[in-house]
Order: C-alpha cells, then sequence, then structure tokens
C-alpha cells in the first residue's frame, strides 16, 4: 500500500488563526439548503460501516489519545460519537490506515458535524479531512461510485448551505474561501467545488455573496502577498493549478472587473490587488513558503 508522504509539524504554528472565523462549535447557520445537506448526510450513513472498526489505528502517545478514548470510539455507534471523540481521531499523529473501512466509517459522522457548524481540527487550520483525502489517494478508489457520488452532493450542498449562511451574516466556522480550501484538502475533485461555487454565485443573493469572496480572497492577499493556503500547499498540490485556473476565469470575467473597478469597491485597500493579479494568479500565488 503507498504511503502518503506527510510533513512535520513546525509549520502549525503558521497562519493558526487564519481559517477560523469562530469558536470551534457554533450553532448551526439555518438556509435554503440545509435540510437538502442533512438528507444526503443521511444516504451516506446509510452506505457506510454502523461501527468503526477494531483495527482503529490512532497513536496512542500522550499527547495524541489514550487507550481509553480509542475503546470508546471503537465500543460507540458511529451516529453517536461525539466531537471530542472526533477531534480526538484527527489531531492523532498517525497515518493513513491500513484498514480502509475506518476511514468509511468515521468520515459520515465527521460531515454530520459539519453540517452542524461543528468542525474538529483544534489547531484550526483547514485540514479536518485531510486524512480522508490522503485516504482516497492511498487506497483508490476509497468509495464506490454510488457513495461518491452523495459525497459530491454533499460537499456542493455545503458549499450552497455555507456560502448563503455568511452571506447572510450568520456566523459560519470557515469563510467560503477557507471552506474550498477544506474541501480540496479532503480530496473532492476541483471541478465539484468550483462548480458549485458558480452555481452560488448564480443564485439570487450570489452578487453579494460573490463580493463576499471577493474580500475574502483580497483580503488575504493584500496581508499576506498570497492566498495563504496552508492545506493546499502541503497536502494537496494537484489541486492548486484548476483552482488557479478558475480564479483567474473568475478575475477576468468582464462583470466581476467591473465591480472591482467600481468607485465604491476601490476604496477598498484589497480591490486594486486582486484586480491587477486577475489572469496571473500561479502555483505561487497559493504558497505560504518563499
Amino acid at each position: 500500500m503507498a504511503k502518503v508522504a506527510r510533513p512535520g509539524k513546525a509549520w502549525l504554528t503558521k497562519g493558526i488563526t487564519l481559517t477560523r472565523t469562530s469558536p470551534v462549535t457554533q450553532p448551526a447557520p439555518t438556509s435554503p439548503y440545509h435540510a437538502a445537506l442533512m438528507a444526503v448526510v443521511d444516504q451516506i450513513y446509510a452506505r457506510s460501516p454502523a461501527r468503526v472498526p477494531e483495527t482503529l489505528e490512532v497513536c496512542l502517545c500522550p499527547v495524541c489519545m489514550t487507550p481509553q478514548t480509542r475503546a470508546d470510539i471503537i465500543a460507540t455507534p458511529v451516529r453517536a460519537l461525539t466531537h471530542d471523540h472526533l477531534s480526538a481521531y484527527r489531531n492523532s499523529a498517525h497515518d493513513v490506515p491500513e484498514n480502509p473501512d475506518e476511514l468509511r466509517a468515521m468520515l459520515p459522522r465527521y460531515l454530520d458535524l459539519i453540517a452542524q457548524n461543528q468542525w474538529c481540527d483544534v489547531v484550526a487550520v483547514g485540514v479536518d479531512l485531510q486524512r480522508f483525502g490522503d485516504g482516497r489517494i492511498t487506497h483508490a478508489p476509497l468509495f464506490d461510485p454510488q457513495t461518491d457520488a452523495l459525497l459530491n452532493q454533499w460537499a456542493q450542498q455545503m458549499i450552497l448551505h455555507s456560502g448563503w449562511s455568511e452571506g447572510m451574516c450568520q456566523k459560519t466556522d470557515y469563510s467560503l474561501f477557507r471552506l474550498t480550501e477544506v474541501l480540496l484538502v479532503g480530496g473532492w475533485p476541483p471541478d465539484v467545488i468550483t462548480t458549485a461555487l458558480d452555481a452560488l454565485f448564480a443564485t439570487a443573493g450570489g452578487p453579494a455573496i460573490l463580493h463576499m469572496f471577493l474580500a475574502q480572497i483580497g483580503e488575504t492577499l493584500l496581508r499576506f502577498g498570497h492566498f495563504a493556503t496552508w492545506g493546499l500547499d502541503l497536502y494537496r498540490t494537484e489541486a492548486i493549478p484548476p483552482l488557479a485556473n478558475w480564479l483567474n476565469n473568475l478575475l477576468t470575467n468582464p462583470r466581476v472587473q467591473a465591480h472591482l473597478l467600481s468607485p465604491k469597491i476601490l476604496a477598498q485597500d484589497w480591490a486594486d490587488p486582486l484586480y491587477t493579479i486577475g489572469g496571473n494568479i500561479s502555483r505561487a500565488t497559493f504558497c505560504y513558503t518563499d
């Protein structure tokens, strides 16, 4: 079985406050898309193991997880696993497990809690779903076609739900741009994510949500000189070229350019750098290293 190379942890202090916009858990925001999102979660549960296998592979060092927590995860039905269980599993320093059913069992509960605005990466760098993305490579194909299609539906509904909620000034744990990164790190194909973003921007509230998205990437570019996509840069570099191409197309769209050049928007510090970089976004634009 091929192993996915993983970097050391010295980078974790970089950007540690960048991706979170709220504490780890918040009341779930409401949107016209949330019921459909939760319906997809139920369908994914129905196609997945009801319990985590007894082979559960974790790191039992004093920093990562206790034997009791591991035993509790194995003994608890997946639907009843707590946020603390999933946080402990996410932050355990183990590699992709040998038994792929461990990932197949755990993922639905992650998606369930994420859909309720409960994220599980306590260091807040946007890699909540990174192990599942690695697993899609190591155990390809990790999911059967029907489950894979449902996972794509979940990601697209999550973008619609979270983007709409954030656009309506409800608290979401990740900004729309950071959610995009999290899903790509989790192994979703870039075209699945960008198609959902296009659909979101085409809704009735789309212009306001698009402006919010542009401000997010513009402010990040202004602050760091790049998009500060720590997770993509470390774990899913293959997703960067298609995302860069989509962003170049977005920023060179005449409607978007006219928006960025309007006097009210151009008065914002982030607007001119974003307008200038349109069509010129490259691998380096995403990189957090010099």
